[in-house]
């Protein structure tokens, strides 16, 4: 079942504007706080995430030299606020996220719903779960000084009672 969302995710505002028009979705950005989320989200289709489909592993292979950049930019900004410690990629992939941050002297934990993408993130090195990231495996809630979300919050239905959580 699509849910059609009618104010922003995040802050609540109505001020939402069409950012993208894609073939199966809108892409909508909040004027007030600018974040772009998906305009519905398919609350009972979870199946898309757990096969080679909606994320596959070879993209996220192919574009390991340009994200290992873009994640090193991104544990170094995390790095002025927290050094490093215990971080948990929620929606992991491939593992390129856990690779830099193990290379940054983070312990770095994955959890990936996708078992091609658990599988070859198990090779970096980092502990692994095959599983969505819910109340169950949400398991020790002070035990990570951070946790990384990419292209995965935007996937939410309600993003404000799910990431206290994280």
């Amino acid at each position: 079942m699509k849910i059609a969302v009618v104010s922003c995710p995040l802050c609540g505002s109505e001020k939402c504007e069409i950012y993208k028009e894609m073939k199966d979705a809108e892409i909508l950005s909040c004027h007030d706080c600018g974040m772009i989320f998906v305009g519905s989200v398919d609350s009972e289709n979870a199946s898309q995430y757990l096969d080679n489909q909606s994320s596959p592993v070879d993209y996220y292979r192919l574009s390991e030299a340009y994200d290992r950049k873009t994640f090193t930019e991104r544990i170094a900004m995390l790095e002025k606020y927290c050094p490093p410690g215990t971080v948990l990629d929620v929606g992991c992939n491939c593992g390129t996220f856990l690779k830099v941050a193990l290379a940054r002297g983070w312990e770095a934990v994955g959890v990936e719903p996708n078992a091609l993408a658990a599988e070859a993130a198990k090779s970096s090195g980092a502990m692994v779960l095959n599983t969505f990231f819910d109340s169950n495996t949400a398991l020790y809630p002070d035990h990570f000084d951070a946790a990384y979300l990419g292209d995965v919050i935007e996937h939410v239905v309600d993003p404000r009672s799910e990431t206290p959580r994280v």
